[in-house]
């Protein structure tokens, strides 16, 4: 992607790691390197933190392994706090802040984990479902339909019936339909 800016250079970032560093480099002296050294940093906390994504939610206690613990003050800042402790100049920690400005979301409140994007990026990459993100909902739609599920839409769940830790029923349009 590129961002542009009035009395800023472009920055672009690809693919690449070394074509966006070397690209950084030759329009901002310093920053080339600096880039690297940050997505070598981010890619290493991605790497600690990504297992967390693929196991059941432990609390606070997961940070306790896997070295996990050192990520605890990254991830208790925001974006703007991780940026500004980047060493990166300016228009490139715009740059990656960037999808805050098209969230609307400002970047003292934006989660550090949008930091490890350049090392997501830099990785196993950024890709979209081919046919668009609806097609993952279809699929799910019809593997639920084929395992039985009574799939509802446009009804309003007025309420969760609970019995001691588990959901056993729903109100959905003034009936109760019971659920496994």
């Amino acid at each position: 992607y590129r961002v542009e800016r009035a009395g800023a250079p472009t920055v672009v970032i690809r693919d690449g790691l070394d074509e966006t560093a070397d690209g950084l480099e030759r329009d901002l002296p310093g920053a080339g390197d600096a880039y690297r050294a940050f997505v070598r940093e981010v890619r290493a906390r991605y790497a600690r933190l990504a297992p967390l994504q693929r196991a059941p939610f432990r609390g606070p206690a997961a940070l306790l392994s896997g070295g996990r613990w050192r990520d605890a003050p990254f991830l208790l800042r925001s974006l703007g706090g991780v940026l500004a402790r980047s060493g990166l100049p300016a228009p490139v920690r715009d740059a990656l802040a960037v999808w805050t400005h098209v969230a609307g979301q400002p970047l003292a409140a934006a989660p550090s984990v949008m930091a490890l994007v350049p090392g997501v990026i830099h990785d196993v990459g950024a890709w979209t479902v081919a046919g668009g993100m609806g097609v993952l909902v279809d699929a799910l739609h019809r593997a639920a339909v084929a395992a039985g599920v009574d799939v509802r839409t446009g009804q309003r769940v007025e309420r969760i019936v609970v019995a001691g830790q588990r959901d056993v029923a729903l109100d959905v349009g003034g009936r109760r339909l019971p659920v496994e």
